[in-house]
């Protein structure tokens, strides 16, 4: 590679494809003369002026397949410009020939196929005026589309949500009745800050979901919602036009069940709506129970000191059975089997007296955190 100084700055006077130029000399007649290695090879740069001369752009890659544009080029001379493409990131047999000559200096309709990689060539011929120079080539270029992918949902426990960044308030919470999203006035994405979330909080009937999406092309996307109960086969649609990866879903509006979200990924901000994709995932599935446990009391036996009751849950399960007696303190009563591990299960508890069964206050909470009190158990 030889690099001479001009009054343009440095100019390319030749290409070898060694990796290593080993030597540089000056020959007797004026010549250069240029030795490499790896490959070995031996180059002469002549000291007149050629009749033609070819340039070979290094090899540009479009990152996907891509649809290519117009190629526009400057020059001052003679100045064919031809381009080819290929799936290849050297090119081989499977490229594209080289195309005609393209006429239009201001802008010319590549006519190469659609490929990732694309080289152009200029061949440059001296006339009866100064030396021809190619001083810049723009090649314009649409990659193909590719499909934005959800990598992940996260369910959180029920009831955890997450107090909206920047604000002070409790009731503003991130992701709830987000219809729209964050974006500004100009219908913009929020920055990286926006999405971010404040302090962990609990509201008893909201369920909320994260998810991370990514796209291959950097597009911008917006998310929508869907839900199905276990054993329904159709989505029913939640929200859509969401910015933000969050979402928190009202669960009081739907039947107690188990449930599973889907989040849909588009990329419709940035592309037309015939090339606009998407990609979705469905959550794992998780349970919404927004019913207390029913506690039910059999009937008195032998001295009335002891009560016996059953404490049922429909959907997720009893956690905790606590009595209390006139206004004490609460005391946790363990089932019969000695551990709450079902939706039904059986507590004894034995009283000071008979009399105390009209103090008597039970407490069940289930698995959910819904609770529900029974009190005069006569």
């Amino acid at each position: 590679l030889d690099l001479t100084q001009s009054p343009a700055g440095v100019q390319l006077m030749g290409r070898v494809d060694s990796r290593q130029i080993t030597q540089v000399a000056r020959a007797a007649n004026g010549d250069t003369v240029v030795a490499g290695s790896n490959p070995g090879r031996l180059l002469a740069l002549r000291s007149g002026a050629g009749g033609t001369g070819t340039f070979e752009s290094e090899v540009r890659d479009a990152g996907s397949a891509a649809r290519w544009g117009s190629i526009r080029w400057r020059a001052a001379g003679a100045a064919a410009v031809s381009t080819r493409t290929g799936n290849t990131s050297r090119p081989d047999d499977t490229w594209s020939e080289w195309s005609a000559p393209y006429t239009v200096a201001d802008g010319s309709p590549i006519v190469s196929p659609s490929a990732r990689y694309l080289q152009w060539r200029a061949v440059l011929s001296a006339g009866a005026g100064p030396a021809p120079e190619l001083t810049s080539v723009t090649v314009a270029y649409l990659p193909r589309n590719l499909r934005p992918a959800v990598a992940s949902i996260t369910v959180l426990p029920p009831g955890a949500v997450f107090q909206r960044p920047f604000t002070s308030s409790d009731a503003e919470i991130a992701g709830f009745d987000a219809a729209g999203g964050n974006a500004d006035a100009e219908g913009q994405a929020p920055d990286a800050a926006a999405q971010a979330v404040g302090r962990r909080m609990y509201r008893k009937g909201l369920q909320t979901f994260q998810w991370r999406a990514d796209d291959p092309n950097g597009d911008r996307l917006t998310y929508a919602v869907a839900y199905r109960r276990e054993g329904e086969s159709a989505w029913r649609p939640l929200r859509a036009g969401l910015l933000d990866p969050i979402f928190v879903w009202d669960t009081t509006s739907v039947a107690d069940g188990r449930y599973s979200v889907r989040v849909i990924a588009s990329d419709a901000p940035t592309n037309s709506p015939g090339d606009a994709l998407d990609g979705a995932r469905d959550s794992d599935g998780f349970d919404i129970d927004n019913s207390a446990p029913v506690i039910t009391v059999l009937p008195a036996s032998g001295d009335g000191r002891t009560v016996r009751l059953t404490v049922r849950d429909a959907q997720s399960g009893v956690q905790r059975v606590e009595y209390a007696l006139g206004g004490e303190s609460w005391q946790v009563v363990y089932p019969a089997d000695g551990l709450s591990d079902s939706r039904d299960e059986t507590f004894t508890i034995t009283l000071p007296s008979a009399a105390d069964r009209a103090r008597l206050v039970v407490r069940a909470t289930d698995v959910l955190q819904n609770v529900s009190t029974r009190g005069d158990v006569r």
